[in-house]
């Protein structure tokens, strides 16, 4: 495993996801457990998708975003032989419009990720194994609105941040 194949991996994920990519496009860069999470500050797991299916209910979940951007702002490489540990800092730009919204907004939040990859014993190839979202804080000013209706909606967990991350320091 090198960091150019783990950084690719990375890159090749955000523009699946940007681009609302169907699912069975990113079988060929995550192994069959993967999963995508997101920890608190306290590194508490506050949101889990697991497998295909837990990927697919993460971008049906992305609809409301269009227009998506990840800027990576750094990458560390950790290599342990077939495996590999990274983390990365970026920047995700998107423009947010509920279904049947007359409106959009324009949404920017830095990020934080550790991305676990592996070399598949079977095909050789580098693959994503789990993607753990360590830190997630709208810029000022391109945070969402407030929730209209009641405060019990429940949204997009990207829409509300505030209920599983807190605003201390990137992670």
């Amino acid at each position: 495993m090198t960091e150019a194949e783990v950084r690719d991996l990375i890159l090749t994920f955000w523009r699946l996801n940007a681009e609302k990519a169907p699912v069975s496009d990113f079988v060929p860069i995550i192994d069959d457990d993967f999963a995508l999470v997101a920890v608190n500050a306290n590194g508490e797991e506050v949101v889990r998708f697991d497998g295909l299916r837990g990927l697919e209910e993460h971008q049906a979940g992305k609809e409301v975003y269009f227009d998506q951007r990840f800027t990576l702002r750094s990458f560390v490489c950790e290599l342990q032989g077939d495996q590999a540990i990274a983390k990365t800092t970026g920047l995700w730009e998107c423009t947010h419009r509920e279904p049947g919204g007359g409106t959009s907004e324009t949404l920017k939040a830095d990020l934080a990720h550790t991305w676990h990859a592996r070399r598949s014993p079977e095909t050789g190839r580098p693959l994503l194994s789990l993607h753990v979202c360590t830190y997630f804080q709208y810029l000022p000013g391109f945070e969402p609105a407030q929730a209209r209706d009641d405060a019990s909606t429940d949204r997009e967990f990207h829409l509300d941040f505030d209920r599983h991350w807190t605003t201390t320091g990137a992670g």
